[in-house]
Parts: structure tokens; C-alpha cells; sequence
């Protein structure tokens, strides 16, 4: 996509770089791309590094005192602002509060906004464990947002029929990965004796893995497998065979690959059905089938019975399970198939040309 030279985009996070997987797999991942076009970028977080690190543990003070620095940069950042000539908003520009610095952006400096989401934001119950910051928080934040927004892009069709209540230009650009670089290697499936299971994700995700402990305990005795865990935090609850790997971005790969059937078990409710599906889109990009909850996108991400299993009861996760633990040739089948519908639909080279053509001028269409 041709550009003038010198645009300027300025991106507003919740977090710093690589702070976060939504931030990483949805636009950071293609910041070569956008330099190559001719733009210019700069990165605005609210929340410092420092206090990054300390969101998800105990105690407050420290937590306010970041709050209070964030939105002191919010507040000199709007100096800045006539410079840019696009602004992408990633989920919010303040975790807390309602959308003043949206409807500035909007209104008074009239900025060509791209509001992009990857998860059901509108619901106030995402991410926060503390109800604290829960009240703080302003539940119709989202749909002034979307209504301000040039664009909107998100994560799936469930997500986009919400923002096009409020928004004409609504864009689905799944979050993808990159084939050619970070996911290049392929899992090497081998007949063994102890299969691993296996599941990614956050502290706050942890919970997802309750319902399916019972069932774990069950095929301990038919099968020979070990559970691995890669989270930020171990699980507080037992799991049978629990093999705990700190997630660590240099690692990440190499942990995945010790997995030899990758999980993404869900709730099904309203905030489940806005997930993007991504552990499911990392289990494939690396060749591994996946056995996840049919529930939101998960069904378009894992292709049932083609590059994994999508369950609907607790049998039907038993049986997917044993399935392919017992036959190898059907997990190297499977993870082919898989890897190559991400290539097709969840890779970054797949979504290229979506992605940039999110900064078109609104009248260039004209």
C-alpha cells in the first residue's frame, strides 16, 4: 500500500512494549511493515515497565502510584498530539475512568483514530481480579469509543457485530503469528510412551484449567502423559502430572514444542465468546493439534477433526484426547493440516495487506 512519507502514527496502550500477548500478535508484529511503508511511529503506554511488572501481585499503593503516573503522561502526551497524523488505540487510552482522552483526541484535536479490541472489553469483569479497579471502571467506556473511532478493527465476527452498532468502517484482522520468524519451527511428532499435554496462557487464565482437572484425573488411568504448564504463574490448584514452565518470551517456543497436544479449554459465556482463540492459533502455528472447547472462534482457529478436535462434553474431550495420544501418525496429520491453516487465515503474511490498509485516509476511497 503506497503512503505519503513522514505519516505518523502514534500508538496508545495500556501497556509497554511486548507488555502484553494482545499488543505483541496484533500490531507490534507488524511494525517492520509499517516503517517499510514510510511511516513513522512512536509508542505511548500508560503504564510504565516498573509497574507493569507489579499489576498482578499483592498490594496497592505501589499499583496507585503507577496509576497516578499514567495519567500524568496521558495528560503532557495531549502537547503532542497535532504531530500525528494517524492514532491506533489499542483497547483504551486509561485503564480507568471514562473516555475523556478519547473524546479529545476525537473532538477537539479531530484525529484519525483506529480503535482496535481482542477481547469483549464492554463486559467490566475482563482481567481484573481486583474489585477495587473494577469500580473504577466505566462500562459504557466502549461505546463511545467505537462511536469516535475513524475505524474499528478486532479480533473475530463476535466482536465486530458489537462495534458495528456504534460503527460504520469495522474491520475483523484476526491476531496472528509470524511463520517466517518467530513460529518458523515445526514440531516433530514421535511414537512415545508419555504424552504431553499441554496449555499457555496467563495468571489470569488459569482458571480455564479447573473444569478439566477432573477429567485429567480420569484418563490417568488410561493413559501415560505429563501436563505442561507455561503461565507467569503456577496454578494454585492441583493438576495430575503437572510439569510448571515459567513463561519466559525467550523460551516460549522451545516450551511449546515439548508439547504434543496443545489445550484450550473455556467457560461458555459472553466474555469467553469474544476470545480470539490465540493459544489455539500458537498450537498450530507450530504443528501441534489441539483439543479446545467449541465455543466462539475456537471452531474457526481449530478445524474439527481436520487439525484438531473441537469438544462439546466431558466425553468428548476424553475421547479426543485418547484419539491422539495413541496414534502419532494421526497428531503428524493433524499438525500438518493445522500448520497450514494458519498459514492460510492466522499468519502475519496472511493479514498484511488488512492490517495497512487500516491506515488509508478516509477520503482516498472517494
Amino acid at each position: 500500500m503506497p503512503v505519503q512519507k513522514n505519516k505518523s502514527i502514534l500508538f496508545i496502550t495500556n501497556y509497554p512494549k511486548s507488555g502484553s500477548p494482545g499488543q505483541r500478535f496484533r500490531y507490534e508484529l507488524f511494525e517492520e511493515e509499517l516503517l517499510s511503508a514510510g511511516y513513522q511511529l512512536t509508542f505511548a503506554p500508560f503504564f510504565s515497565k516498573k509497574t507493569n511488572q507489579i499489576l498482578y501481585k499483592a498490594g496497592v499503593l505501589k499499583k496507585v502510584f503507577g496509576v497516578i503516573q499514567g495519567a500524568f503522561r496521558r495528560g503532557t502526551l495531549l502537547f503532542n498530539i497535532p504531530e500525528y497524523d494517524w492514532v491506533f488505540l489499542y483497547r483504551e487510552s486509561m485503564p480507568l475512568g471514562p473516555p475523556v482522552f478519547e473524546w479529545l483526541l476525537s473532538k477537539v484535536f479531530k484525529k484519525q483514530i483506529i480503535f482496535d479490541f481482542d477481547d469483549a472489553i464492554w463486559l467490566l469483569n475482563y482481567a481484573d481480579k481486583n474489585a477495587w479497579i473494577k469500580s473504577f471502571k466505566c462500562p459504557k467506556k466502549f461505546n463511545h469509543i467505537a462511536k469516535w473511532a475513524t475505524r474499528v478493527s478486532c479480533g473475530n465476527t463476535y466482536l465486530a457485530e458489537k462495534a458495528k452498532i456504534f460503527n460504520k468502517d469495522v474491520r475483523i484482522i484476526p491476531t496472528v503469528v509470524d511463520l517466517q520468524n518467530r513460529h518458523k519451527t515445526i514440531k516433530t511428532h514421535l511414537a512415545k510412551k508419555t504424552i504431553h499435554l499441554g496449555w499457555t496462557g496467563s495468571s489470569t487464565t488459569l482458571k480455564y484449567l479447573k473444569p478439566i482437572v477432573p477429567l485429567l484425573q480420569k484418563l490417568d488411568k488410561k493413559l501415560d502423559f505429563a501436563f505442561v504448564v507455561i503461565a507467569d504463574q503456577k496454578p494454585k490448584f492441583e493438576i495430575p502430572h503437572l510439569i510448571f514452565k515459567a513463561w519466559c518470551k525467550d523460551t516460549e517456543i522451545e516450551d511449546l514444542l515439548h508439547i504434543d497436544i496443545g489445550l484450550m479449554p473455556l467457560e461458555n459465556n459472553n466474555w469467553t465468546k469474544g476470545k480470539c482463540g490465540f493459544k489455539a492459533i500458537q498450537y498450530s502455528a507450530l504443528g501441534i493439534p489441539s483439543v479446545v472447547s467449541n465455543i466462539g472462534v475456537n471452531s474457526t482457529v481449530v478445524l474439527d477433526g481436520l487439525t484438531g478436535f473441537c469438544y462439546n462434553s466431558d466425553q468428548e474431550f476424553i475421547t479426543a484426547i485418547i484419539q491422539l495420544s495413541k496414534d502419532v501418525e494421526l497428531r503428524k496429520k493433524m499438525g500438518k493440516e493445522a500448520r497450514r491453516h494458519i498459514e492460510q487465515k492466522f499468519s502475519k503474511a496472511s493479514q498484511h495487506s488488512a492490517f495497512l490498509a487500516l491506515f488509508e485516509d478516509v477520503n482516498s476511497n472517494a
